[in-house]
């Protein structure tokens, strides 16, 4: 039976209680975590009926705690051990929320290190124990330094799509293998459980996917849209995930393949999917088959139909829905006469009469940008690939924000590192993490460990906490407890696909 550090037992032996004012929602036991970082303070919050006993037990593992211990007849197993007896807690629910407050010492040693809560209630109807809550996993990490946690997903994957799922789960789908220059896609999927902090292996896509988009539909199920094929060649196939049955099922089909497309839920529901190219076999043929045309889907009768088309093709840029409803859509590859080129121009679509219209160009012209919407309602974009030269496209360290009020962009500070494909996520304090991304030339590009931090207030860019392992086309997931959880993408010595991940709680 492992034996609790000297710190870990000061933890949980400091641990102090407090009684919130929330009044209670939803009648079951459940778990909520917030914090993890050491040094700070570690808050478990209880929900359960009113008048219900109940018993937590905190562990340093998993178990599995076999309730048949207590009582022959109960087939059920808590996800946590023994070795922390001393330290369970049991009481009554009153008509407020129970919180525990767990001071976590300050020690580099915890870094790491799983703290674990299960219990249940009792007494049961026809057991000891009755219902069991949701099992609680809190990794202790550092708001000064990443915190390696080894192989994470079950298959190395860079670039795939991330949705949230109605129960708080967020699902992984598709992507590329190989290297930066390599990559193919992936008929794989991977879900995030957020009480236990870790992924598990999803079921298979119908096809394999790359450069496709995903959008969590309204009904709760996620579509995945077109992508590139394991042979590069564009898909007009679409599949729907039902997190009920945790399975992929066919959905209607684009009228055109396409690849390094956008799409865009909609406020009334619908998707709008924008531009792309119908061949990604190789540059040449991407940049030729990049279209302007769009498509609308209605998940409500499962069926596609044409929207009025952009005013250029373009391939690789960027779009998101304002708050007016309208979807902001700028830059990307496009072609001119003969010729290709990124642009920095930028358009509106407004799904009320189905047009677009121009909008305030860029303050630079780039394809692969991030755009990050700020809490005031202006729009960040970041980073991209630029042209330089002829012939050479190289990544960028230009940002510039757009204000929808005025239909207008203003120049924003340079990053320290040029970057494309870095993954961005907004703190709570408005701030916005440039996490990671590919720098160089497109033909010999390296994954950046170093990150940046974004103040729009000042719109100024500053150095933050470094990545352990570089990585470009990454996933970060910032979650409601403060855990920035980072995985996959492409990079390391070798530039190839990752399956690693790393932990922060970012201030």
């Amino acid at each position: 039976m492992p034996v609790a550090s000297p710190s870990l037992r000061l933890l949980v032996a400091t641990l102090a209680i407090a009684v919130s004012n929330s009044t209670l929602s939803a009648q079951s036991y459940r778990l909520e975590r917030r914090g993890g970082e050491i040094g700070q303070t570690l808050s478990i919050d209880l929900r359960g009926p009113n008048g219900s006993g109940f018993l937590l037990l905190p562990s340093l593992n998993a178990g599995p705690l076999p309730l048949a211990a207590l009582d022959p007849t109960d087939p059920r197993v808590l996800e946590v051990g023994l070795d922390l007896p001393d330290f369970l807690f049991t009481s009554v629910f009153g008509a407020s929320t129970i919180t525990l407050q767990y001071p976590i010492p300050n020690d580099s040693a915890l870094l790491g290190v799983v703290l674990h809560h299960h219990g249940f209630l009792f007494p049961g109807a026809t057991r000891l124990a009755g219902e069991v809550c949701n099992p609680v996993r809190t990794t202790f990490g550092s708001s000064s330094a990443y915190v390696s946690r080894g192989a994470v997903l079950t298959n190395p994957t860079a670039i795939p799509t991330t949705s949230d799922l109605p129960d708080g789960r967020i699902l992984l789908a598709g992507g590329g293998s190989g290297s930066l220059l390599t990559a193919r896609g992936l008929d794989t999927s991977e879900i995030y459980d957020p009480d236990r902090q870790r992924f598990t292996a999803g079921p298979k896509l119908g096809a394999a996917r790359a450069l496709h988009q995903a959008v969590t539909l309204a009904n709760g199920k996620v579509l995945l849209i077109g992508g590139a094929n394991a042979q590069g060649a564009a898909l007009a196939t679409c599949e729907v995930y039902d997190p009920a049955t945790n399975s992929f099922a066919p959905a209607a089909s684009l009228a055109t393949g396409r690849a390094g497309h956008t799409a865009t839920l909609l406020k009334d529901g619908r998707v709008l999917v924008a531009g792309g190219s119908t061949n990604l076999v190789d540059a040449v043929s991407a940049i030729f088959g990049t279209v302007s045309s769009c498509e609308i889907y209605d998940p409500n009768s499962n069926t596609w139909s044409g929207a009025r088309a952009m005013s250029r093709v373009r391939l690789g840029h960027a779009a998101t829905l304002l708050s007016n409803g309208q979807v902001l859509v700028c830059g990307g590859a496009t072609v001119t006469i003969i010729l290709p080129g990124v642009t920095n121009t930028a358009e509106l679509y407004d799904p009320a009469n189905n047009t677009w219209r121009g909008t305030g160009a860029m303050t630079y012209a780039a394809g692969a940008q991030i755009l990050q919407p700020l809490q005031d309602g202006r729009v960040l974009a970041i980073g991209g690939a630029v042209l330089a030269g002829i012939t050479n496209v190289a990544s960028t360290n230009a940002s510039t924000v757009y204000n929808p009020s005025t239909g207008t962009w203003a120049a924003a500070g340079v990053m320290r590192d040029s970057r494309a494909l870095p993954a961005v996520v907004r703190l709570p304090n408005g701030k916005v993490l440039a996490i990671g991304g590919a720098q160089g030339d497109i033909t010999n590009p390296t994954a950046l460990a170093r990150c940046e931090s974004f103040d729009p207030a000042t719109l100024a860019w500053s150095a933050t906490v470094a990545l352990g392992t570089a990585r470009a086309g990454t996933v970060a997931l910032l979650r409601p407890e403060g855990l920035l959880f980072v995985v996959g993408g492409a990079g390391g010595s070798q530039n190839t696909a990752l399956a690693t991940g790393e932990i922060l709680y970012p201030r």
